[in-house]
């Protein structure tokens, strides 16, 4: 059977804080704890033991949370900045997501120009 490796401990993690922004954060996603078991795919006791045991979660769980929970990583893990983006925010990213898609397209039409149809002989298509 193979041994368990037990992850050494995070240096200088406030662990009461870092468990009350992660509560804080589920509250505002209206998501339960075993919601939040399911989408990372462990057991319910796993992520209860969390709050009841004071624990902090294994790091690569740490490193999905912030996504999961809509917040930023620094609000979850300091409590600096904004715990997460406003409209306003997401609506600049949207625009800029757009036009990064437009140019995007655009240089795949231009090179699917360049490239010869197999069905003609040195012709471009």
């Amino acid at each position: 059977m193979a041994k368990r490796v037990k992850e050494p401990a995070a240096p200088d993690v406030d662990v009461t804080g870092l468990l009350k922004r992660i509560r804080v954060a589920l509250e505002r996603r209206g998501m339960s704890q075993g919601d939040l078991a399911r989408t990372l795919g462990v057991r319910a006791a796993t992520v209860s033991e969390w709050f009841t045991r004071n624990r902090i979660p294994h790091s690569t769980v740490l490193l999905r949370l912030p996504s999961i929970l809509g917040v930023s990583h620094a609000w979850l893990f300091s409590e600096e900045g904004e715990a997460s983006r406003n409209a306003d925010d997401w609506r600049q990213v949207s625009q800029e997501l757009r036009r990064a898609l437009s140019a995007i397209r655009t240089q795949c039409d231009t090179l699917l120009q360049s490239v010869p149809d197999p069905q003609s002989t040195g012709r471009r298509r």
